[in-house]
């Protein structure tokens, strides 16, 4: 029987800080966008409806780095309070495209206000070359994980 080799403290784990930071920006940024009616995903689907005039869900589904099931429940979640609307292609029901409705569009510029707010008090102790590398390197991370 050979000697284990001791493990590293949990607290030792790049892995472990990222979780333990991420959590703790979706908490309090969920806890801000509840205030909106929205959830933390939500917020991220109108935020990329925003910058389109419309995108079929499969679309937004690679941008977003969900699956298209995912996307489709938080459409008809955003369906239901108003602030998306589905366009269905009436040769083919399978088809459709995502929109804001005005509602939906005037709630983003609030969302992105609470979002800035969120990320302002995370990381305004870091200065703008730190607040750089780190956004560089969690870049990378996520782009070769997808590659």
């Amino acid at each position: 029987m050979s000697a284990q080799t001791p493990l590293a403290p949990l607290n030792e784990h790049l892995e472990y800080w990222l979780r333990t930071a991420a959590n703790h920006a979706s908490f309090v940024l969920g806890r801000r966008l509840r205030a909106e009616g929205v959830t933390t995903a939500e917020w991220s689907l109108l935020r990329e409806l925003h910058d389109v005039e419309d995108i079929m869900p499969n679309r937004l589904a690679k941008r977003l780095a969900l699956t298209d099931s995912a996307v489709a429940r938080l459409a008809d979640r955003l369906v239901a309070k108003g602030l998306v609307i589905r366009d269905v292609n009436a040769q083919d029901v399978r088809q459709h495209r995502l929109y804001l409705t005005p509602e939906g569009r005037a709630l983003v510029p609030v969302l992105a206000a609470h979002a800035e707010a969120n990320e302002a008090k995370l990381f305004n102790h870091l200065s703008p070359d730190e607040r750089q590398v780190m956004q560089r390197v969690l870049r990378a991370v996520v782009e070769q994980r997808q590659g």
